[in-house]
């Protein structure tokens, strides 16, 4: 078979430090193929997030593969590192092994082993050493025989050279000595060693912690009722509370009858249609059992659909694919116009599916994915055969064939059949049809920000700015919310060892703000700025008109089917929401969500789901790319991170719920001043959740950095591991009035570069606190405090360890047993209570006085000056 592989050799700086004097990348051109595998593929988009084409191998039992590589010549370096990006999902005997030949012998000089299952993509090392002679290697990927099936990802292979031996991690202590209860990977550990000669800040902190401190509070500041300064947190949720929709239609009028055994889409679709045409209300369903024979998805503002109670109603998601072909384009019409902006959705029946294709007019493949090359969030050896659907964007269609009328053909494989359906399609470089089409029961959707028109920045609008100059005000007339959106500088990525490109496509910094009013070229927001927005970056300032006002009521929905699907998601939505519903067995998430703002899910049941097992899926109950949205009174059993942000969310509250056999994460892409309050948090990791029971991302991963001042206020964690690993780069944040117990390693893990973080009045009890109830990575972990805290389970050892120490420890209690809940005023109450800001006052534009400052900060004893 042949592959068809990209060589690249770069001479740069070696990630581990500057003693790397230069580093060989190569992602497997022309690797010889040797061997028994019954799949040897490129992966695609499955390793887009390492900037290349990676490999997937797949053995059956007993099977053996050899790549071998051209020979790489070593030079005259000594001492090398092999490193390679890897994952795997099914078995645990793959080896990449550096070799060279003496005399016709061969000579093994280092290995790589993946000795366990591990999904997220994961680099791992050896290093080997050669003599001052000019040396020629050649790189073997294998997979031993043995009675395990064998199925595996590669993806960017280095090879670091130094003039001598890099140095060994010596402080804080030795990593692998500490590899058990402390639970460090192997990007973790690089991540500590790349940090281990810096002492001070990551960089200069720009968020106060206390009203008399060095940095000046704005109007994104609430002094909370302990004089810390808090973010705020009076906007999450549905503005005034969710509201009570009159019914305006039933949905049996429309041929959706409970319990008849008959599919209820077309019916559900026509009640929603005739809801909206009527200036929206509620769609009635009656007790009884509907079936879902496809997603239905909500366009229009104002329609709720409301069942007689989640015990009467149940809805029952049996969708497999499209009615009438095995595969075809679910979200495009025949002589459709696609823009950059546009996706293009292929779905195929899930029976039997071994592979999708998405052909152009050239039989280019855009896009597949099957058993051996699942989309990039696929994991095959959980999922098969759940992925049915995948998607092109309308930019990569163009880029390939231009403007004008092309046909494409969507390609499904089963066993010895292959189905085919063509499309005729029109690509065009502005407009175009723009449809998410998210595979959910339910997709509430608005038209987003894909093929609006943009603005950017006039001037540098700081954090608590309540106005912002753009450049295009016309634009926004008529827009409720605008997005801001910047993608770099990247020098920002650097800072932050960002390498991911979806963080680098604008969804690390990312914030969406309800427009009071339009003046000249000002903006007046109803809400401060949460972060500081510099046009010098190329920030975007994008006008969103939302579908808002749309809810899910009082019903059950069930998956029945192998389907990678979410339940209720929401798309460009905004002030809508879910009440009393119960979410069982869904493919991926009970409830998604992707820039939103205001969603509100209440009084809701999340049982489970379908992909959180075997080391893989995303099964979140989380906030994805979500702004100001609440969630409380939450029941949540057996999904993989539980509660979750991600993906630039801020403002986000989740409160007075119960997490049973998930862990709470901060997972991905710079979410910040979220407020986690009153949960209880239990993670087993039986179901894919990590071995913490809160974790935040490390910087320099696929997940990318973690924004500042995230909030954990009187909440009760449990795990059967550690307590709280914070992966690094973590600024401002606060743990207050918390009981943590770790069964098994640290009550809090603190990797390198979190400064000014907050410990006040927690307990943390550990069963075996191996090496210590707190551990600090380095010493750019600067400004840590622990204040009033009790530690259980010590004994007779030291409370803190590892190369970083807290700057200021106070009352600190070291006693028997764990103390019970306390009862705690919450803090997102408390601040609703407080009087709104007023309104923004300034000078006529020609007056170049600067905006008084804000006065309503500072309170004492619970009261606002």
């Amino acid at each position: 078979m042949k592959n068809y592989f990209s060589f690249m050799i770069m001479l740069c700086l070696g990630v581990s430090g500057l003693w790397a004097e230069v580093t060989t990348w190569f992602t497997m051109e022309d690797w010889a193929v040797e061997g028994n595998a019954s799949a040897i593929q490129f992966s695609g988009d499955a390793t887009w997030r390492r900037g290349g084409r990676g490999l997937g191998v797949d053995l059956p039992p007993g099977g053996e593969v050899m790549l071998l590589s051209p020979e790489i010549e070593l030079g005259k370096k000594s001492f090398h590192r092999l490193g390679v990006w890897m994952r795997s999902f099914r078995g645990d005997d793959l080896f990449v092994e550096v070799l060279r030949e003496d005399d016709g012998e061969e000579i093994i000089l280092a290995t790589v082993r993946l000795s366990e299952q591990m999904t997220d993509w994961t680099r791992v090392f050896a290093d080997f050493e050669t003599d001052d002679s000019p040396t020629s290697i050649r790189i073997r990927v294998r997979g031993a025989s043995g009675d395990r099936a064998l199925a595996a990802e590669l993806s960017e292979v280095s090879l670091q050279h130094f003039a001598e031996a890099p140095p060994v991690i010596s402080r804080p202590g030795d990593l692998d000595a500490l590899s058990g209860p402390l639970d460090l990977n192997q990007t973790q550990r690089l991540f500590i060693q790349r940090r281990m000669d810096a002492s001070g800040p990551a960089w200069e902190s720009g968020f106060p912690l206390r009203k008399d401190g060095d940095i000046p509070l704005t109007d994104a500041d609430v002094v909370g009722p302990e004089g810390l300064v808090y973010p705020d947190f009076r906007y999450a949720g549905v503005p005034g509370g969710i509201p009570d929709v009159p019914v305006v239609v039933r949905a049996m009028e429309f041929g959706a009858h409970p319990d008849d055994g008959r599919p209820d889409a077309a019916g559900l679709e026509a009640a929603i249609e005739a809801a909206a045409s009527a200036g929206g209300g509620a769609v009635q369903l009656e007790a009884g059992v509907y079936e879902l024979d496809r997603p239905i998805v909500i366009r229009r503002s104002g329609v709720v659909l409301r069942g007689a109670g989640k015990n009467e109603t149940r809805v029952l998601f049996t969708y497999s694919g499209p009615a009438e072909e095995s595969v075809g384009f679910a979200n495009v019409e025949e002589g459709e116009a696609v823009g950059p902006g546009s996706r293009v959705v292929l779905h195929a029946k899930t029976v039997g599916l071994e592979r999708m294709r998405f052909l152009g007019p050239d039989e280019t493949v855009h896009a597949e994915h099957g058993r051996h090359l699942p989309e990039w969030y696929a994991y095959p050896a959980v999922n098969r055969p759940a992925n049915f659907t995948l998607e092109v964007t309308g930019r990569d269609l163009l880029a390939r064939h231009g403007t004008g009328e092309h046909v494409f053909t969507a390609e499904a494989v089963y066993g010895d059949r292959r189905e085919q359906t063509e499309i005729r399609l029109k690509l065009v470089k502005e407009g175009g049809a723009v449809r998410e089409w998210q595979p959910s029961a339910f997709t509430i959707t608005g038209s987003g920000t894909w093929n609006q028109e943009r603005a950017g920045l006039a001037e540098a609008a700081p954090r608590g700015a309540r106005m912002i100059r753009v450049t295009r005000p016309e634009i926004f007339a008529d827009a409720d919310y605008l997005v801001l959106s910047v993608r770099g500088p990247e020098e920002w990525f650097e800072q932050y060892m960002v390498e991911h490109p979806v963080a680098k496509g604008g969804w690390l910094r990312r914030m969406v703000v309800g427009i009071d009013r339009v003046d000249g070229d000002r903006l007046i927001l109803k809400q401060p700025l949460r972060i500081s927005w510099d046009p010098a970056d190329g920030v975007l300032v994008i006008p969103w008109q939302p579908v808002t006002g749309v809810g899910i009521e009082r019903l059950t929905l069930e998956q029945t089917g192998e389907k990678w699907t979410s339940g209720i998601s929401f798309r460009a939505a905004a002030e809508s929401w879910v009440r009393d519903v119960r979410v069982m067995q869904p493919g991926r998430n009970p409830v998604d969500t992707w820039d939103v703002k205001h969603i509100e899910v209440r009084d809701a049941e999340f049982d489970g789901a379908r992909y959180t097992r075997g080391g893989g899926g995303t099964a979140y109950v989380a906030w994805q790319a979500a702004y100001d949205c609440l969630m409380t009174d939450v029941r949540a059993r057996g999904l993989r991170h539980a509660p979750n942000v991600q993906w630039s969310s801020s403002g986000n509250v989740f409160r007075d719920s119960e997490f049973e056999d998930s862990g709470g994460q901060w997972h991905a892409g710079y979410a910040t001043e979220n407020l986690y309050e009153n949960l209880r948090i239990h993670s087993t990791g039986r179901e894919g959740s990590y071995a913490y029971a809160l974790f935040s991302s490390i910087p320099n991963g696929m997940h990318g950095p973690q924004g500042p001042r995230n909030v954990v206020r009187n909440c009760t964690v449990e795990s059967h591991r550690g307590g709280i690993k914070l992966g690094g780069y973590n600024e401002g944040w606060i743990f207050i009035h918390n009981r943590i117990l770790a069964r098994n390693g640290p009550a809090l893990v603190i990797l390198p570069g979190a400064q000014n973080l907050v410990f006040h009045e927690n307990v943390f009890s550990t069963l075996n606190p191996d090496p210590s109830p707190v551990w600090i990575a380095t010493l750019d972990c600067v400004g840590i405090e622990f204040v009033g805290n009790t530690f259980l389970g010590v004994g007779d050892g030291e409370v803190f360890s590892g190369g970083g120490e807290p700057e200021r420890v106070e009352n600190q209690t070291v006693v028997a047993g764990l103390l019970p809940p306390t009862s705690l005023p919450s803090l997102h109450d408390w601040q609703r209570d407080l009087p709104e800001l007023p309104p923004l006052a300034f000078e006529p534009e020609d007056d170049e006085a600067e905006s008084p400052e804000a006065e309503n900060h500072e309170t004492v004893d619970g009261e606002t000056d």
